[in-house]
């Protein structure tokens, strides 16, 4: 075989295992955001889980969104409080406001904690319960 026809060879099989490694590394990463669950997609995820990993991505989700209703509770807290230190009366009835807002978030939270204990339970048990409509189905 010639030099160049032995560059040539080594070439090609240099691209195809680049090419090769490049496709499974992409494959890779689309498995590990199909597990992930976001505001965007969690509707569709809710309709098609079936494994029990589907369930534990849907209750991580939910754990998340309850932490961030929590926090929104606190932030809330911290505000009637700021607002009412504040020199002379404000304009607008806040503490009845900054209240709403902690019950609010309060009871979001706790909706999203029982979301995601449902969840897990199916995770558990491994099996998506026949002829119902995903939680959180608005129809």
């Amino acid at each position: 075989m010639t030099a160049p026809a032995r560059y040539l060879g080594h070439l090609t099989r240099g691209l195809l295992f680049i090419t090769a490694l490049t496709t499974g590394v992409v494959a890779l990463g689309n498995a590990a955001r199909a597990d992930t669950v976001t505001d965007d997609n969690a509707m569709a995820m809710m309709e098609g889980a079936k494994t029990s990993a589907d369930f534990q991505a849907l209750a991580t989700y939910y754990r998340g969104k309850a932490t961030q209703a929590k926090a929104a509770a606190q932030r809330h807290k911290s505000m009637q409080a700021a607002i009412g230190q504040g020199p002379g009366k404000p304009p607008y009835n806040w503490t009845a406001h900054c209240r709403r807002l902690i019950r609010l978030s309060q009871d979001q939270a706790a909706d999203y904690t029982a979301m995601a204990a449902a969840y897990e339970k199916l995770a558990a048990e491994g099996a998506k319960p026949m002829g119902t409509k995903p939680m959180g189905s608005m129809n």
